[in-house]
């Protein structure tokens, strides 16, 4: 069964949204950690 493209659609923006949401906020949690290597630079 394929959905409508509706659905395709929101559950596509639902993955980008989690995925960036995600991304950033590991990204974040790496600088904010004491200690922590910086792999933004390696």
């Amino acid at each position: 069964m394929i959905a409508p493209p509706q659905v395709q659609a929101q559950s596509l923006a639902r993955a980008i949204r989690t995925d960036i949401g995600f991304s950033l906020f590991s990204r974040c949690a790496a600088h904010r950690t004491p200690g922590a290597p910086d792999r933004s630079s390696a």
